[in-house]
């Protein structure tokens, strides 16, 4: 896994779904777990 031939920035979607998707996911459950308060506000 990683960017392919023709350098950064281009990734095949299939490829690279999952994680970005698992690193969405630990970025939402860290702000939960970092700043409560912030979360609320931004998932109301």
């Amino acid at each position: 896994m990683g960017p392919g031939g023709r350098g950064r920035g281009f990734g095949s979607h299939r490829l690279w779904l999952a994680w970005i998707t698992a690193n969405h996911l630990h970025g939402i459950t860290g702000l939960e777990a970092y700043d409560l308060a912030l979360f609320r506000q931004i998932t109301k």
